[in-house]
C-alpha cells in the first residue's frame, strides 16, 4: 500500500468523493452513500445506504477530519453521522437521534452542544442555498 497524502484525499477533484485504502486496494467512496461510521478500537465500520458495511484500519479521528466539512457530525466518541440521514433528534430529553434506517444513535453529553450547533448550521446552509 502507498501512503495517501492530503492532496489525494478527494477522488478526481470531486468534493463528494473520498479515497479509502482497503485490503483489496483503494475504493472510491461517495460521501452520500455513507450513513454512519462507528469506531471499533483501532478500526472503523462504515455503514452504507445499501445495507453493506466495510471495516477498515483507520481511526474515527481520520474520518472526522476528512468528512466534517462534508455533512458529517461526531455525536459520540464512537460515532460519526452523515447528517443527510438524520430523521429525528431528541435533544435534550434523551440525547439520541434516529436515523433514516431506524437506528438510534446516542449523543454524548460532551458532544451535545457541538452537535446541536453543527446540525442547525448545516441544515440552515443546505436550505438557504
Amino acid at each position: 500500500m502507498f501512503p495517501i497524502t492530503s492532496q489525494h484525499k478527494q477522488a478526481s477533484g470531486q468534493p463528494g468523493l473520498f479515497l479509502l485504502p482497503t485490503s483489496d486496494g483503494i475504493e472510491i467512496i461517495a460521501c452520500e452513500s455513507v450513513i454512519r461510521i462507528e469506531a471499533i478500537s483501532n478500526y472503523c465500520r462504515l455503514y452504507f445506504q445499501d445495507g453493506k458495511t466495510l471495516v477498515v484500519a483507520k481511526l474515527l479521528a481520520h474520518f472526522e477530519a476528512l468528512l466534517s466539512q462534508k455533512g458529517f457530525v461526531r455525536t459520540h466518541r464512537s460515532h460519526l453521522i452523515n447528517m443527510r440521514y438524520i430523521r429525528k433528534c431528541l435533544m435534550p430529553n434523551s440525547d439520541s437521534m434516529t436515523l433514516q434506517n431506524q437506528e438510534v444513535i446516542l449523543i454524548s453529553k460532551r458532544k451535545r452542544k457541538a452537535t446541536k450547533i453543527t446540525l442547525y448550521s448545516w441544515f440552515n446552509q443546505q436550505h438557504s442555498a
